[in-house]
């Protein structure tokens, strides 16, 4: 298997590239040099299929995050920095500057969750206003709404009127985080949208709120979504059922029923449908709620007997 190797030494520009064989399970390679390395990259093209273990030191990979020419060695240098070392925050604000979104998207996710330098905080707010890339722009939303960002508000509304949904949706994130009442009002100019994205959050904002007023929302909306968007939306309505009770309760949990026996459904809907109504039983007391408790267990027997997805059936055993 021919590997190229690349050794970096402090003060050159440019590495000096090895051309080496690996032929053996267990190999040892020596490679020739004046000076030790300051970073060693072994199959410096990334063209071979592996799983990588390494073990770089700190320094070595801020050497790599610095002078390293492919995303994947920037995004593993970015990735495995030890968070306890005195360089740490100063390398974060570098990648934050990276040419490429995601080792940008990576430095905001390593971001301590509080006591940012001041530095770090314009940086990060000018990425969450203006950056090129829509993940990016969101990731740095959330994070800033995270450590109470004086100016979070501004930056959530302005991020309400993006093209990109990600990041209308980190908008509406960060105003509930912030700033719930303002978000509502917001929650309620975007209702209309079927956006999964955005839907999943007012879900979240309205399930909040306790109020059965916001139910017919969730019916509106629940045979719309797919993929995790699903489940976390449905996760919304079943809290909001369990607020609100009685009636409400009722007719959630037909619907619930409904959706998870039709095969016409898309399976996202029904595991959601299912998944929701064990959550909703949980809640309950059997004391007050017997009742309620008999009927969504009702439910989950007919979903399970209705099922004919194979995979969808061995999941619902958990149920």
């Amino acid at each position: 298997l021919p590997a190229k190797v690349d050794l970096y030494f402090a003060g050159t520009a440019e590495p000096v590239r090895h051309e080496v064989f690996v032929n053996q399970r267990s190999q040892q390679i020596r490679l020739s040099a004046a000076s030790k390395p300051a970073l060693t990259i072994f199959d410096a093209e990334r063209s071979i299929l592996a799983t990588w273990d390494d073990n770089k030191t700190h320094d070595e990979l801020a050497y790599q995050l610095k002078n390293a020419p492919l995303f994947l060695d920037r995004y593993q240098a970015v990735n495995g920095l030890v968070t306890e070392a005195d360089d740490y925050i100063s390398l974060l604000e570098l990648a934050l500057q990276d040419p490429f979104y995601g080792i940008r998207s990576a430095a905001l996710t390593q971001l301590p969750s509080e006591d940012w330098p001041a530095s770090i905080t314009e940086q990060v707010a000018k990425l969450a206003a203006a950056d090129e890339h829509s993940e990016v722009r969101s990731i740095a939303i959330v994070q800033l709404a995270e450590v109470s960002y004086e100016g979070i508000d501004d930056l959530a509304q302005q991020a309400l009127d993006a093209q990109p949904y990600a990041v209308v949706g980190a908008g509406l994130d960060a105003l509930a985080y912030n700033n719930p009442a303002l978000a509502l009002e917001a929650a309620d100019k975007l209702a209309d949208e079927e956006i999964a994205d955005i839907v999943e959050v007012i879900g979240g904002l309205y399930a909040d709120t306790g109020d059965a007023k916001y139910l017919p929302y969730f019916t509106k909306n629940l045979t719309k979504m797919e993929g995790f968007s699903a489940i976390s939306f449905y996760e919304s309505f079943g809290s909001l059922l369990v607020d609100t009770k009685g009636e409400s309760l009722e007719k959630g949990i037909k619907q619930l029923r409904s959706i998870g026996t039709n095969q016409g459904e898309s399976p996202w809907c029904r595991i959601a449908s299912i998944k929701t109504l064990s959550e909703v039983a949980s809640e309950l007391s059997e004391e007050t709620d017997a009742a309620q408790i008999t009927t969504i267990q009702e439910a989950i027997d007919a979903i399970k007997e209705a099922e004919t997805n194979p995979q969808l059936r061995g999941i619902y055993q958990q149920f």
